[in-house]
Parts: structure tokens; sequence; C-alpha cells
């Protein structure tokens, strides 16, 4: 990062990425002082702002272009161009054509009209004439030559506006520090009366600010903490990354070792007790045998298994509930926010937010889901307390299994 950006900017300890062909080294503060990104956000702990190739190529960041070409586009028109190597502009797209012409002008040569005709004669509908003019612009504004620094032009400050509104963006066109610092707090104050959901979304905007405006992570992370983990876990990726990532699991291996030591011995219900696989079988009113059951510890339970059954568990009863349970809660926060193509339906996924909710509205249901826990000590109920406290679940439902876990009775 460059000093004068670093001067309202204080310690910034991460690298700034702009997106064109993918993820580039840039000064993405100096490029946004230009007017050239369009949109700036933190991807997986870096600040990643996207800006066009056309945009770079006219103010003459011709450099910055070809980094990104060598990255993500060795074989292109583009890069070879700003190699100075001859391309034949005849079998590109147009896309590929335009930014080949900007990238001539923009290492110092000439475009004769006759390319701009070559690249009109690719247009047949006569609506896309426009495209024909915007290039002649472009190329009309295109230095040819490199530009001054990025971050030398003026800061404009603007008067304060809503806190509601306040964002990252709201800043970094402006560098308004003091005034943003002013803001965050009296928005942060806001985020009190605001719903849940709605609360999480402003404080995941306003950590990433935090992060901008001081380079203080512990604060900004501080701010993150104020939301309920399970309403910000994308935030906590893309602000921190693997820092992120670890906080996650963290929360992750607290519910899983409070799982396995409230739940470890329990032992395969055996006949004449619904297994997995019969209690999926049930779900389509068939039946089987225990044939293909695992019988083992249930901290063994194959995942293929879990994945193959994933509409049991409704029907599983108070003797089988204690084996199979704990291993498809440890499923559950394992993979639930893990993206794998061998999730299937992801029912098991919403099956177990349904298994925490309390059908209280519904005599026959509560005193189902009565039955099925009868058999469950204090401290697994208190194991499916933590893991209420993690998962998906609501703010009463979550007070209602840490009651029953303290032994109060089921809820009315």
């Amino acid at each position: 990062m460059r000093r004068s950006t670093a001067q309202f900017l204080e310690t910034r300890l991460w690298p700034d990425h702009i997106w064109l062909h993918g993820p580039v080294a840039a000064d993405a503060i100096g490029l946004l002082h230009r007017g050239l990104i369009w949109t700036l956000r933190y991807d997986a702990g870096r600040l990643l702002g996207e800006v066009t190739v056309p945009d770079l190529l006219v103010t003459g960041h011709a450099d910055v272009v070809q980094r990104s070409c060598e990255a993500h586009a060795p074989e292109s028109a583009l890069l070879a161009t700003l190699r100075g190597e001859p391309v034949d502009v005849g079998p590109l797209g147009t896309f590929d054509h335009r930014d080949v012409l900007l990238a001539r002008k923009a290492r110092g040569h000439t475009v004769e009209p006759q390319d701009i005709d070559a690249y009109a004669a690719k247009f047949v509908d006569p609506s896309d004439a426009y495209r024909v003019d915007v290039l002649r612009q472009l190329l009309a504004l295109a230095p040819g030559r490199s530009p001054r620094s990025l971050t030398d032009a003026p800061i404009d400050v603007r008067p304060d506006t809503d806190v509601e509104l306040l964002g990252v963006m709201d800043f970094v066109t402006t560098g308004d520090r003091e005034g943003c610092l002013r803001r965050l707090a009296g928005a942060l104050e806001q985020c009190e009366d605001l719903p849940v959901a709605r609360a999480a979304f402003r404080l995941s905007e306003l950590a990433a600010l935090c992060r901008l405006l001081t380079g203080d992570d512990a604060t900004a992370k501080a701010i993150l903490e104020r939301a309920p983990l399970d309403t910000v876990r994308d935030a906590w990726r893309a602000i921190f990354g693997e820092e992120g990532e670890a906080r996650i699991q963290r929360d992750k291996n607290k519910v899983l070792v409070a799982i396995e030591e409230a739940f470890d011995g329990v032992p395969f219900p055996g006949e004449p007790h619904r297994s997995l696989f019969q209690a999926q079988a049930a779900d389509s009113w068939a039946g089987c045998d225990q044939s293909r059951d695992h019988k083992g510890r249930w901290q063994d339970l194959p995942r293929e298994h879990i994945l193959a059954c994933q509409f049991a568990l409704p029907h599983l009863g108070a003797e089988s509930l204690p084996y199979y349970l704990p291993a498809i809660m440890s499923f559950v926060v394992r993979e639930h926010d893990v993206p794998r193509p061998d999730h299937g339906s992801r029912w098991i996924f919403d099956s177990m937010e349904y298994h925490l909710r309390f059908c209280l509205r519904d005599a026959r249901l509560r005193e189902d889901a009565i039955d099925r826990h009868r058999l469950l000590t204090r401290e697994q109920l208190a194991a499916i307390a933590c893991f209420a406290d993690y998962y998906r679940c609501s703010p009463e439902d979550r007070m209602r299994w840490h009651a029953i876990a303290r032994g109060a009775a089921w809820p009315t």
C-alpha cells in the first residue's frame, strides 16, 4: 500500500486486490478515488474492488491489466497486445476486439480508422451502433502513457449522512475518516433496536468499515461478536479469512465436545427398536431389516448412512434417538456450511432445524416430542441446548432447551 493512502487508513496489514479476470493485487482504494471501482468488499480477508478492463486501459493502468492477464488469462490476445506482440483481431469477439484496440492505444500505438471499421463490421444489429461510438470515445480518452500516482488525487469530504446508510463505500469514496468514525459509533447504537436479521447485516457492514478505517481487527471482531454466530458466519469468513474460519471452528469444536461427552457410550438400540434404515423406510410407509445398519459406536456411523437416510430423524423413537441424534447433530455441525455435491436434497439440515422447534400448539406433536426425549439425561439435553445455541434455532426455543436441560417441565 502506498504511503499516501496509509496516511488516512493508518496501519493496513492486508493487501488490496481488484477483480478483472480474477483477483489481482492493486491499489484498490486509489483506483476507487479515481472513480474506477464500482464496488468494494472483503473476500476471505482481502479487500477486493471490481473494475473493468476498459476503465483501466483508458486511464493508463495497463500494467495492472497485464498482471491480471498473466495470472488468469495467459493465452489471451489482450496479454499478447500488452506485451507488444502482433494480434489478428479478425477472429476475436467484440469485447476482446475492443480491449485489444484499447491496449494498443494504452501502449502508445496508433489505432487506425480501418481498425475501428473492422470492429464496427462485427455488429449486424443497428441498435449496436452506439458501441462503436463508445469505443471512439474511449480511444480519445486513452492517454497512451503512464498515469500519475493513484493516491495523489484530492479527497472530498462530504457532510454526515444518515447512519442507517453508512457503509464501506461511504468512506472510501470520500476519505472522511473522522466523520465516518463518529457515524460508526452512532450506527452501532442503532443496531440495538433492529430485528436480529437486520442487525446482523448492519453489524457485518460496520465491522468491515471499522477494519477499513482503523486496521483494528480486535475492535472489528468485537462488533461481529455482538451478533449470533449463525447470522454472521459469512461475514467472519469474508472479512477475516482464515482467522474468521478459525473463529467458526472454535464454536463447532465446543458443540462437538459437548455432544461427544454427553452421549459417549450410548449403544446401538437393536431389535425391536427402529434403526436408521428402518426409520428411513418408515417415511415411505415401507419396512426393512437392520442388516444394512451400522451397529458400532455412534461416533463411527458412516456419513454415507446419514446422507442415505435424510428423512429418518422424525421416525426415530425414544430408544433409538440417544444413539442416532448425537451422530446426526455432529454431522450437521461439521457439514451444514460446507458445500458438498453429495449432500443430495440437503433435507437432513432442515430436518435437524425442525427437530429443535417446539410445536406447542399441536397437542399430539407436543406429546410425541416429550415421549421421544424421555430417556435423555440432563447432560444430553444440555448438549442439545448447546447445539441449539450454534444451529438455526429461534431465541425462544433456545431458552426452552436450556430450561429443560435444567430440569424444567416440557413447555406448554
